[in-house]
């Protein structure tokens, strides 16, 4: 008597002509699995401006320089400089800060 052997069909990842490739996900990065921005992963500065009433800087070193018309914000690479007036600084963290008041303009020095 021949035993035969059972051999186990594998299934291909590749797209066939039933599925389409948009049906393959790529894999997640790292930034996605852990749940943040990929600027915050890798200390690049993140600038969320909202109307021309508040800016967020994600990412800073500190502050340089404020005033009720100009506060400049350190970060990694640059200086930036938000021009408006009744500025005031509304939150503050050790990573994020967010200027709010009448913007007139944020320069990269």
């Amino acid at each position: 008597m021949k035993r035969e052997k059972k051999v186990k069909k594998r299934e291909s990842t590749l797209p066939t002509t039933k599925q389409s490739a948009s049906a393959i996900t790529p894999p997640k990065t790292l930034a996605e699995r852990l749940g943040i921005s990929p600027e915050v992963l890798l200390g690049e500065p993140k600038i969320t401006v909202t109307g021309d009433y508040q800016v967020e800087i994600v990412n800073h070193k500190g502050i340089i320089s404020l005033s009720c018309e100009q506060i400049e914000v350190n970060t990694r690479k640059y200086v930036y400089k938000i021009l408006g007036s009744g500025l005031v600084i509304t939150a503050l963290t050790d990573d994020e800060i967010t200027v709010s008041g009448n913007l007139v303009s944020i320069e990269k020095l």
